[in-house]
């Protein structure tokens, strides 16, 4: 009986590490996806797309600059959601913070390379948004 006892005991001391590492993996699975982050001219579109039921919202920030509340509540698991927000040229910090009650974290946060406006540009990328050819604009946040 005694010799059973020690084995049991020796096996939950073995099994103890192996169950810390497994942890941090189920923890990180309830963090959002990285979102998509893309610098335009004059913009940074922001693409979220949530796998989690845990986070209330998530806000997408340019730093020094203007941010957009994404609420997840009635945002299912696999949706997407994406906002544009305008942002001036030159090198940006774009941050996207998800809060989960009374805690939260950063799950993006980098400095981008925001273009200035191309007046030519911008009126190529109108007529193709406006004739159903988005995808081939010049600007990569009006895909």
């Amino acid at each position: 009986m005694r010799n059973r006892t020690i084995g049991t005991g020796i096996g939950a001391l073995l099994l103890a590490p192996a169950m810390l590492f497994t942890m941090p993996a189920t923890a990180n699975a309830a963090v959002p996806s990285e979102p998509i982050v893309v610098a335009g001219r004059e913009r940074v579109k922001f693409t979220l797309l949530n796998n989690t039921t845990t986070f209330q919202h998530c806000t997408a920030e340019i730093v020094g600059g203007d941010h957009a509340e994404t609420p997840l509540n009635g945002f299912n698991p696999g949706d997407t959601y994406s906002v544009v927000l305008p942002a001036a040229p030159g090198p940006r910090q774009a941050r996207v913070f998800c809060l989960a009650g009374i805690a939260g974290v950063f799950i993006y946060d980098r400095i981008l390379q925001v273009e200035p406006a191309n007046p030519v540009l911008d009126a190529v990328d109108a007529v193709l948004g406006g004739v159903g050819s988005s995808a081939l604009t010049t600007d990569p946040t009006l895909r």
